[in-house]
């Protein structure tokens, strides 16, 4: 599902807190998940023409609180820094 995200600055460090629940609102256990960002410079383009793609597995990250269903997928400076201003 794709999901607009306010603007950004290239070199910053990019934070978004997933929470994952099921179709009740009761969270759902993501261990071993796997999500991933694809930044585009147009929401048609094809992946494979991203300008970054970032993936991450739920509990990689030590704020993620997998057994609640959330994840923290954090893209550092430098993944965005190479990002064309535009």
């Amino acid at each position: 599902m794709a999901k607009y995200l306010p603007d950004m600055r290239v070199g910053d460090d990019y934070n978004i807190k997933l929470v994952v629940n099921d179709v009740n609102g009761v969270a759902v256990d993501i261990t071993g998940y796997k999500f991933w960002l694809t930044f585009k410079a147009a929401y048609e383009d094809l992946d494979n023409a991203a300008v970054l793609q970032f993936t991450t597995t739920a509990g990689d990250n030590v704020n993620d609180d997998v057994v609640n269903g959330i994840c923290y997928l954090t893209v550092p400076a430098s993944m965005t820094k190479t990002i064309a201003p535009g």
